[in-house]
């Protein structure tokens, strides 16, 4: 029984150290430090037995019957203390391998996540890397793009001072061509009322030559009827010339008789006596009648002569009117094509009005437009600048947020929020960079916008040069509807003078001859202030 006891015990022994044993071999393997305090009744339960199956090998020649069945009830009491602790070890020790079972679990689950995590940390680092490049190519675009914006910002300062500009310049051109309109539209009054004049200039014109037409046939018969009364004139001079020097010879040949019969009579004493006191009178009385027949005879030559004078002179003034109504004729043919010159030149003035009128409106219709796309475009540059501050001030925070980044992580090691921010910083550079872009077709779209400008600035001036050539001819015209006028005037002037003239006047022939005085005409020079 003792040996048995001794058996147990030492088997109890080396069950317990085998247990305490294998589970600090386990625990240094697996590397782990495991809670030993449910272990510790073991270790007691190890030392006690130990101690006391020395003692029992040392005591047992001196033990008697009674120290053994004490000792036996001990035992039986410890085994039952011992299988009590035996089981609540069992349970613990159970419990310690499903820990174990679960921590190595988790020991595979970390080591899985720590390559998956090295992995991560990998690709991360690489795309850090990659990232860190597109910043750095990102910085040197951001830098290029703020000097383009610069330099943008500049052209668009100029650009918007050019559209002001142009603007007031737009602004003195439509008053300038409100006044264009008003002159083209008084322009247009007074040609139409200039039409009206030069109809009314034709209907007097084509009066004038009916009149022209009838002073030809008055002149004709006055003509006519001057030559008829001078040569009725000079058939009664000439024969009341004849009817004087037949008196005057009848008169001779009686004075002939009486000289005869005086020189028959002589001899008588007392008739010579009375024919000598009536003998002189008569022949005083004779010569004094051939005396007046002469001076008739000298003063009706003399009228001739101031006769043919005058008809010749009225044959210059006939002549001289012939040619004057032909110079007027040449005028009126000449007046009748200018008049059809002015209507062609007017006609394309109000052609060249019409394009220009067309013109304008296309300018505005542009210049409208442009000015929408022009605010349209300042509103988006606004907008655009706006958004450049804040993707400034997001990039300056992103630099902060990589410094500190930077100087948390000199281990390689990179937190998983820094390279969600990084991406969202990068995607950030890249909107950014694509706003750029549309910064740049903003520029072109304002280079056209210019270019666009300038053409309708080529326009409007051609417009005005246009403007300025219909005012210039429409000058013209009126220089040459004053002059047509004075010209008008003139001749007027000229036909009541001819009309004057003309105008047959009664002839008077003088009852004496001796009476006729000589008469004083005016040239017709003098009339119509021409110079010959």
């Amino acid at each position: 029984m003792k040996e048995w006891l001794s058996h147990t015990a030492d088997r109890k022994d080396s069950i317990g150290h085998w247990c305490y044993t294998g589970t600090l071999n386990f625990c240094n393997i697996m590397g782990s430090e495991i809670d030993t305090k449910s272990i510790e009744p073991v270790r007691n339960a190890v030392s006690l037995f130990g101690h006391k199956g020395d003692q029992k090998k040392y005591h047992q020649s001196t033990s008697s019957k009674s120290d053994c069945e004490k000792e036996l009830e001990d035992l039986t009491k410890e085994l039952a203390n011992c299988k009590v602790q035996l089981e609540a070890k069992h349970s613990a020790h159970m419990q310690a391998l499903l820990k174990v079972e679960h921590n190595q679990k988790m020991i595979h689950e970390l080591s899985t996540l720590l390559k998956r995590s090295d992995i991560e940390r990998n690709k991360n680092m690489n795309e850090c890397s990659e990232c860190n490049a597109l910043k750095e190519e990102l910085k040197s675009k951001v830098a290029d793009q703020n000097l383009e914006t610069v330099k943008i910002r500049d052209q668009l300062s100029h650009v918007l001072s050019e559209l002001k500009a142009i603007q007031r310049e737009l602004l003195n051109k439509e008053t300038e061509l409100v006044a264009a309109r008003d002159s083209e539209l008084n322009a247009l009054a007074k040609t139409n009322q200039l039409e009206s004049a030069l109809e009314a200039e034709k209907e007097q014109k084509e009066e004038l030559l009916q009149q022209v037409k009838e002073l030809n046939k008055v002149i004709h018969n006055s003509k006519l009827a001057s030559k008829l009364a001078t040569l009725s004139e000079k058939d009664e001079e000439i024969e009341l010339a004849t009817k004087a020097t037949s008196q005057v010879q009848k008169q001779l040949e009686d004075m002939r008789k009486d000289v005869e019969m005086l020189q028959g009579l002589q001899n008588q004493p007392m008739e010579k006596f009375t024919l000598a006191d009536s003998l002189p009178l008569e022949p005083m009385q004779a010569n004094e009648t051939l005396i007046l027949s002469e001076h008739s005879t000298i003063n009706a030559i003399n009228h001739l002569n101031q006769f043919n004078i005058d008809m010749e002179l009225n044959e210059r003034k006939i002549m001289e009117q012939s040619v004057y109504i032909e110079t007027l004729e040449m005028e009126l043919s000449q007046l009748k094509q200018e008049l059809v010159v002015a209507k062609e030149e007017i006609n394309s003035l109000n052609i060249t009005n019409e394009s220009i009128k067309s013109e304008l409106h296309e300018t505005k219709a542009q210049l409208n437009m442009n000015k929408g796309s022009d605010i349209e475009a300042q509103v988006e540059i606004a907008l655009l600048k706006s958004q450049l501050q804040e993707h400034r001030l997001a990039y300056g925070h992103v630099a902060e947020v990589d410094e500190r980044n930077s100087e948390n992580n000199e281990n390689d090691h990179v937190s998983p929020k820094y390279i969600v921010e990084k991406i969202h910083g990068v995607q950030g550079l890249v909107g950014e960079v694509g706003r750029l872009s549309e910064l740049a077709l903003m520029k072109k779209e304002l280079e056209n916008a210019s270019v666009k400008i300038s053409e309708l600035r080529a326009r409007a001036e051609q417009a005005l040069s246009r403007a300025e050539l219909a005012e210039n001819a429409k000058a013209a015209l009126e220089d040459k509807i004053r002059r047509h006028r004075e010209h008008r005037q003139r001749r007027r002037a000229a036909l009541t003078a001819l009309r004057e003239e003309s105008t047959p006047k009664p002839f008077s022939p003088s009852s004496s001859y001796g009476q006729g005085t000589p008469k004083t005409y005016q040239p017709l020079g003098k009339v119509l202030n021409m110079k010959l």
